[in-house]
């Protein structure tokens, strides 16, 4: 029972973590800062925090910015994800599933630890309530590079991992085979067609 309040209390803190930008009231100005940033070509995100500290409120709030850039584009692997699944279903090929799903979490893993090469800050924001507030964007080449390499860098860690192996053979390079790079882009103008 004295386990309950710890587990409690570490769901509450992965919530909070997950979704901060979400828990405060976006000003005007930084979510038309955002929609204008966010096109075909930009991948944008937004990060805030209530450090008074200034430069430890941007560095916190920069590192949300690309936490959120980062959920954008775990929104669109796992859309790509999909897609195989209903491949691999429609081809009747249910052998490396649990390969596949070992594939997508290496993936998501490194995605959430990427800096974003190329990323830039275009807009930031100190509120009245002393909320200071980072709009980032990636470019749509930059965003889709960090996943293709997210992609070999997974495959080459199940490639080289012998207790995966056992569960199967992913053949290498398939989830970055040209046909899968043109599903991710198109889960990528889906995206953005919303």
């Amino acid at each position: 029972m004295k386990r309950k309040p710890i587990v409690f209390a570490a769901a509450v803190a992965a919530i909070f973590l997950a979704v901060p930008t979400a828990l405060f009231a976006m000003p005007r100005n930084v979510l038309d800062a955002l929609n204008e940033a966010q096109d075909e070509e930009l991948v944008a995100g937004a990060g805030v925090s209530d450090v008074r500290h200034l430069p430890t409120a941007r560095s916190v709030a920069t590192i949300e910015a690309r936490a959120d850039i980062a959920r954008t584009l775990q929104n669109i692997v796992d859309t790509w994800q999909e897609y195989q699944a209903a491949l691999d279903r429609a081809i009747g090929n249910d052998g490396d599933s649990e390969m596949v799903e070992i594939l997508f979490d290496t993936i998501t893993e490194t995605i959430a630890r990427s800096t974003f090469p190329g990323s830039r800050t275009i807009f930031e924001y100190r509120a009245a309530d002393g909320h200071y507030w980072v709009v980032m964007t990636i470019s749509r080449a930059n965003a889709e590079a960090v996943v293709v390499s997210a992609v070999t860098n997974a495959e080459a860690a199940i490639a080289a991992d012998p207790v995966v192996r056992e569960l199967g053979t992913l053949e290498r390079g398939r989830l970055a085979s040209e046909d899968a790079l043109e599903r991710m882009d198109r889960a990528f103008n889906r995206h953005f067609e919303n």
